[in-house]
């Protein structure tokens, strides 16, 4: 990254979001964010804002969104991550059986019934 740690409300001016916004894509990981000693004691929290809208993080190739390194992430949250996804793989490929089931029924009964094959039905 070749921008500057700069506040919330810094960054939020700069991006034309709300304050929250910033929040919600810091904490998505979207946005990088550090908390550092504050003033006046205790911290605050520091965005990285890069204008260029570069980040040294990789894409998310189904969102396009910028997230966190997957070294750093939590390790459960990986494998329940992976498991979602072949999951959902899965479901797509029960789904589009049950719809060729369900299409051959329909024809079959619209054949049986007609005695002609119906347009649709035809290979």
């Amino acid at each position: 990254m070749t921008g500057a740690w700069l506040s919330v409300p810094e960054v939020a001016a700069r991006l034309g979001v709300s304050e929250k916004t910033v929040w919600r894509r810091a904490k998505a990981g979207t946005l990088p964010a550090r908390k550092v000693a504050g003033e006046r004691g205790g911290f605050v929290w520091e965005i990285a804002f890069d204008p260029t809208g570069q980040t040294d993080r990789p894409t998310d190739q189904t969102s396009g969104q910028k997230r966190p390194d997957k070294h750093n992430a939590n390790p459960q949250i990986e494998r329940v991550i992976d498991r979602t996804a072949t999951d959902r793989t899965e479901a797509t490929g029960q789904t589009d059986r049950l719809n060729i089931l369900v299409r051959l029924n329909f024809c079959a009964m619209l054949w049986g019934a007609s005695g002609k094959t119906p347009r649709f039905c035809a290979a």
